[in-house]
C-alpha cells in the first residue's frame, strides 16, 4: 500500500520545479536572499533551485507548503 500527499488547494503542484519556486518566491515579494535565509540555506542554492542546476528536495516543497499555510 502506498501513502498519496495531495498539494493544499492553493498551492501549485509545481513548487520542485525551478518555476514553481520562483513563481513562489515572487509572489510573496521575497529576494532569493531572504528566501535562503527562511529557508536556512545558502543564496546559491535558491539561485540553482531557480536556474535547474540542482533538484528541489521533497523537504523545501513541504516547508513552502507549510509557510502558504500560515500566511
Amino acid at each position: 500500500m502506498t501513502a498519496t500527499t495531495t498539494p493544499a488547494p492553493d498551492a501549485p503542484a509545481t513548487l520542485r520545479t525551478p518555476e514553481g519556486i520562483r513563481a513562489w518566491r515572487k509572489d510573496r515579494g521575497l529576494s532569493q536572499a531572504a528566501l535562503a535565509q527562511l529557508l536556512d540555506v545558502a543564496p546559491l542554492t535558491v539561485l540553482r533551485w531557480e536556474n535547474g542546476q540542482i533538484a528541489v528536495p521533497r523537504t523545501v516543497e513541504l516547508a513552502l507548503l507549510y509557510l502558504s499555510q500560515q500566511s
